[in-house]
């Protein structure tokens, strides 16, 4: 690829990149790695299934059960269809350029103007991440621990004491550099999870008295889509998966892809449905508050989840600080050790401080999850892939560009209907 195709602008992209990307290459036939894709599928699964899971119930009492399930299904169908035109692009950017894929230079390489809005999604959504696992992790061993020992202390002073204890001992992990290795961690999680999944059907009390078939009402039903986009929300790895395949190909990302968004449906399903259908309109946006915590599965079901979800903090903490370090130097990253090393420990503070914080003064999981779903997982998993998409392709319209530029649209108008619901759900 020449310098000059490199530096194209996205004024100028009005046709195929190159004339060789006029048609897409979808990958050669290679081996099959089947180490490498079930190492994709834990981080990918584990990265979509995290804290979300706790609050679907919360999100489908107001969607009600018939819309509700629906809305599980388009956003796991949507999802598939977003990793899937990531997917492509990744193809056609590896094809067409020897830089290192990632989601900032493929949106450069295809819409340079635009390439900030990945870095500002990925933060957003990061950041809200590691406020809702410090959040849930200090608001569920406050409860272990004070019904546990009999304790008489205050229960928020057991909780800011829980949280600061997570921060101190997971802050030698957020200030690295990187972290490799993830594979066992993320299989650990994904086991946790599923053993909450199941803890919502044996403790259910399902009954058709609790539920009404559909929406509540508009302001409600708008207010609880972002959870939907924050639960399936994954995308955002799929090139880091990508880069550690010895043989990436469409056909793993899509295997991948489809294995990823299946696990999410089925979990997701079930801790919507059962916790929705014994508790009602009185589901917690963290359902394991509604569990009996004298059961020993069940105080077993919060440590699993404290665990899942405080070794995830490091994971989102890392994306995050490094996106607002792409933002503040404006992608000219200093090159230099010692500068690196200064910039990142004072930047991790900031953040570990702020997430603290903020964990510590919010204690509905619902309004977390709600904006960062909105703000960072609809801006980086479904409004600029598909963006993306349209862009990269503007001169070769099948289906899927015109899928893409639909999808585009809508999440788009997701915007301002969400924000306004949330307000008036919230704040009126």
């Amino acid at each position: 690829m020449t310098q000059s195709a490199e530096n194209r602008t996205g004024d100028n992209i009005k046709a195929p990149l190159l004339p060789h990307l006029g048609q897409k290459k979808l990958g050669a036939d290679s081996p099959f790695d089947n180490d490498s894709i079930v190492g994709g599928y834990s981080v990918l699964t584990k990265s979509m299934i995290g804290g979300g899971m706790l609050g679907m119930a919360y999100a489908g009492c107001q969607w009600g059960f018939v819309m509700g399930i629906l809305a599980c299904l388009v956003t796991a169908g949507i999802t598939y269809f977003t990793v899937y035109v990531l997917a492509v692009m990744a193809m056609e950017y590896m094809s067409a350029s020897n830089g290192e894929l990632s989601f900032f230079n493929v949106a450069k390489f295809v819409s340079p103007k635009t390439s900030w809005l990945i870095d500002l999604g990925v933060a957003v959504k990061a950041f809200g991440a590691s406020v809702a696992y410090i959040q849930i992790v200090g608001s569920l061993m406050a409860e272990v621990v004070l019904q546990g020992f009999s304790l008489s202390i205050d229960r928020q002073i057991v909780k800011y004491i829980v949280q600061i204890v997570l921060v101190v001992l997971l802050a030698p992990a957020v200030y690295r550099k990187s972290i490799t290795s993830t594979k066992a961690v993320n299989m650990f999680g994904i086991a946790n999870l599923a053993y909450l999944a199941l803890l919502s059907i044996v403790y259910a009390r399902p009954s058709w008295d609790n539920v009404t078939l559909w929406p509540l009402s508009v302001s409600g039903l708008f207010s609880r889509l972002p959870v939907f986009i924050f639960c399936f929300s994954c995308q955002q790895n799929l090139y880091k998966v990508c880069n550690e395949l010895r043989y990436p190909t469409l056909g793993k990302l899509e295997k991948m892809g489809i294995w990823t968004v299946l696990s999410g449906l089925v979990i997701y399903t079930t801790v919507m449905i059962f916790p929705y259908m014994t508790f009602g309109e009185n589901v917690d946006s963290n359902f394991l508050h509604n569990l009996p915590l004298e059961s020993y599965p069940v105080k077993l079901g919060y440590i699993a989840a404290s665990l899942s979800l405080g070794i995830n903090l490091p994971l989102a903490m890392h994306p995050c600080r490094n996106s607002i370090t792409v933002l503040w130097y404006k992608g000219n990253v200093p090159s230099d050790p010692v500068k690196e090393r200064r910039f990142r420990v004072m930047l991790t503070t900031l953040l570990l401080a702020s997430i603290t914080i903020l964990g510590m003064a919010v204690d509905s999981l619902g309004i977390i999850m709600e904006l960062a779903g909105l703000l960072g997982g609809n801006t980086m998993c479904y409004v600029m892939p598909t963006y993306l998409y349209c862009a990269m392709f503007t001169g070769q319209r099948d289906w899927s560009w015109y899928l893409s530029a639909f999808s585009f649209c809508f999440f788009m108008l997701l915007y301002p209907v969400c924000l306004i619901s949330i307000v008036q759900q919230h704040f009126l």
